[in-house]
C-alpha cells in the first residue's frame, strides 16, 4: 500500500513518448496517497476481472511450465519484492536461480508472463524481438527492484507461437531509474501536504 510498483511504472514514464509527470503519473500519485491515508478503504475496493484477465490468470500456470521447459530452468514463485530501501515494489511472475530463502535473496533472472487473447498475441508477434511498449517499463522495473541480471518477457497464447524476449539493464533501465527517483521526491512532498 502506498508503494509504486513495476506494473504501474508505465504511468510514471509513458511507454511510447518517455514523458514523465503526465496525467497518468498525477493520477497514480493520488491513488498511492489515498492508500496511505485510508488503507482499509483501499484494501476493500472492488476488484473487477474482465474475460481477458480471467483467461490470463487461468493460462499463466501453463505458460510458466512452457517457459521452464523452453529455457530448461526451474522457476520459483516471484512473490512481492522491494528495493532495499523499501520504496519500490515488483511482483515478477517467476524468479530463476534463487540462491537462498531469506531476506536478501539473490536471483539470476526474473520472468514476466502475459497470456493474451489470440488477436493480441498476433499483434505482439508482429514485432518478435521487442517487448510490447505497454510492458517495457514493467520489465525494466523488475530489473531495478530485484537486482536481477535479466528479465525474460514471455507472451503465451495457446494455439499461437510464443513471444520470448530477454531484457537486460541498459539506457532504458537508467532512464526509468531517474524518473522513479523524481516521482518519489514529488510523491513524498505531496503526501506530506495531504496528511492530516
Amino acid at each position: 500500500m502506498g508503494r509504486p510498483t513495476a506494473s504501474e511504472f508505465k504511468r510514471i514514464l509513458t511507454p511510447k513518448t518517455f514523458q514523465e509527470g503526465g496525467p497518468g503519473a498525477q493520477s497514480y500519485m493520488r491513488e498511492l496517497i489515498g492508500e496511505v491515508l485510508n488503507p482499509v478503504l483501499a484494501r476493500n475496493a472492488p476488484c473487477y476481472m474482465s474475460k481477458p484477465m480471467l483467461h490470463g490468470t487461468q493460462t499463466e500456470p501453463e505458460a510458466r511450465r512452457f517457459y521452464s521447459m523452453e529455457r530448461d530452468v526451474d522457476v520459483a514463485n516471484g512473490g512481492f519484492c522491494t528495493t532495499d530501501d523499501g520504496r519500490l515494489g515488483a511482483s515478477p511472475d517467476g524468479v530463476i536461480g534463487l540462491r537462498r530463502l531469506e531476506v536478501g535473496d539473490t536471483i539470476e533472472g526474473a520472468l514476466e508472463l502475459k497470456c493474451p487473447m489470440p488477436t493480441q498475441q498476433l499483434l505482439y508477434l508482429a514485432s518478435p524481438t521487442k517487448v510490447p511498449a505497454l510492458y517495457r517499463w514493467q520489465c525494466h522495473g523488475h530489473l531495478i527492484v530485484t537486482g536481477a541480471a535479466w528479465v525474460d518477457f514471455m507472451s503465451y497464447c495457446v494455439g499461437c507461437k510464443p513471444l520470448l524476449v530477454r531484457v537486460e539493464p541498459g539506457p532504458d533501465t537508467e532512464r526509468l531509474r531517474v524518473a522513479l527517483k523524481r516521482f518519489w521526491g514529488r510523491y513524498v512532498e505531496e503526501l506530506a501536504k495531504q496528511k492530516p
